[in-house]
């Protein structure tokens, strides 16, 4: 019995001697927040770090138990004595979650672990959005006006493709923006009323919709009132690859006034159209670009807009580079085309070579060419030639060689002329033969047109 007793409380003193060597160590964990204040999309950031004071290298991870959230980056290397940090990247899984949760730190040898609660701030898209409208008041119905609306970002995350729209009962008006963090920009909606509105208070929605969702809503009262009227005077003046039209609006009331004028230009009249004032915006349309002028008209005041399509200038050059290009083909293009080939090359036992050379004359125009001379030469080395095909040119010797002449009288649309004969020559060393080329000469109107053919070079 006494024997029993010993074995166990020997156990349990094991148990217990083990249990200090496993969770007895000496590691510090910090956590804090990066960026704890989120929208249900964004990214949660906390700064984890860890100091190992224990005499051996260590790695840790960091676990989520839940289904709301996913860790970007969940294992950290810490060598002994030393202390690294790392950011812990929270990516949401869900939009609605909560703000408390736990994140489980342990060691790969199981010898730490630690549960941290950790806090966030989960903050609606509507709170981080701000909108400012600015609208003329009153709006007169009888003519195009611009509401303005600045949008605000109050949070360090990108809003990307967000469709911004407000909307009455008389228009309903789009635009897609990206949003950076922090960014203020300014929006111009163009408004025009398709019918006769009669003067009263009306409201006026303004959206925001974030991946197709409706993150913010807000309204207000807009007045529509009677404006004083606005002289528009449009005077066109076209001449010969000119056209010139002048916009003049002028401000007869007692209030500001902002205008709206639009031209729409094809593509190939906006490579020659200047406008001045230039455009506030241009923008793509289905029959070619869209030009945009939107201004405030004080009491009083007079604006001119002065757009002008010139096509003199640009016909010139094209013209004057016609020109250039006829010369240049003119003086350049041949009418004939014209080949040689050296064939059947035999060497006999005296080391004599015999050849047969061949020309090819063909007339590439529809026009018939007269007095088109065939002119072949032959180099010294080569004996005088013979064997001609039916045509025999008229041969001339020199110090140079022998000049092979024939005369070909006329020369019809596409038609070819072939003439050979036979030439032999004898060389005592080995080396390269040149053989000349081939030339053409025949007069096109006030041009003498010279042809050759490629040269062609024998081996021995």
């Amino acid at each position: 019995m006494g024997i029993v007793f010993k074995k166990g409380l020997f156990s349990i003193l094991l148990v217990i001697l083990i249990a200090n060597t496993v969770f007895a160590v000496n590691v510090d964990l910090e956590i804090t927040p990066i960026q704890n204040k989120v929208v249900p999309n964004q990214n949660a950031i906390f700064r984890a770090s860890i100091t190992n004071n224990e005499n051996r290298d260590m790695a840790f991870e960091f676990a989520y138990m839940d289904i709301f959230w996913r860790i970007e980056n969940d294992r950290i290397q810490v060598p002994a004595g030393s202390t690294k940090a790392m950011d812990l990247v929270l990516i949401p899984q869900k939009e609605e979650k909560p703000e408390l949760l736990t994140l489980v730190v342990s060691s790969d040898d199981k010898t730490f672990r630690q549960e941290r609660l950790l806090r966030l701030n989960l903050v609606d898209y509507k709170d981080v959005i701000k909108t400012e409208p600015e609208v003329p008041n009153p709006l007169d119905p009888r003519r195009s006006s611009v509401i303005k609306l600045k949008v605000v970002n109050l949070q360090d995350f990108s809003f990307n493709s967000l469709r911004v729209n407000i909307k009455s009962e008389f228009f309903d008006k789009d635009e897609v923006i990206d949003l950076e963090p922090f960014e203020t920009k300014t929006l111009d909606f163009p408004i025009e009323f398709m019918a006769v509105v009669e003067e009263g208070t009306y409201t006026l929605s303004i959206n925001l919709y974030y991946k197709d969702k409706l993150v913010k809503e807000e309204s207000l009262d807009i007045t529509i009132g009677s404006f004083p009227d606005l002289k528009e005077i449009v005077s066109p003046k076209s001449s010969l690859l000119h056209k010139r039209i002048e916009v003049t609006k002028e401000n007869n009331g007692n209030t500001d006034s902002y205008e709206i004028y639009t031209k729409e230009l094809s593509l190939f009249q906006r490579l020659f159209t200047n406008s001045q004032p230039k455009p506030t915006k241009i923008t793509r349309s289905s029959n070619g670009y869209m030009y945009s002028w939107q201004f405030k008209l004080e009491p009083g005041e007079i604006r001119t807009i002065v757009i002008e399509t010139d096509y003199r200038l640009g016909t010139t050059i094209f013209v004057i580079i016609l020109i250039i290009l006829f010369v240049v083909y003119y003086f350049t293009k041949t009418d004939v085309f014209v080949s040689k080939k050296v064939m059947d090359i035999v060497t006999d036992k005296n080391g004599v070579t015999r050849m047969k050379i061949m020309i090819n004359v063909r007339n590439k125009s529809i026009n018939t060419l007269r007095n088109v001379k065939v002119l072949d030469r032959l180099p010294v080395v080569i004996n005088s030639p013979d064997s001609f095909g039916t045509a025999h040119p008229k041969i001339i010797k020199s110090d140079g060689g022998t000049k092979l002449v024939w005369d070909i009288l006329a020369l019809s649309k596409k038609e070819e002329r072939i003439f050979s004969y036979n030439a032999s020559y004898k060389l005592s060393v080995i080396g390269q033969l040149n053989i000349p080329r081939t030339l053409i000469r025949y007069r096109s109107g006030v041009r003498n047109v010279i042809v050759r053919s490629k040269p062609i070079k024998l081996f021995h």
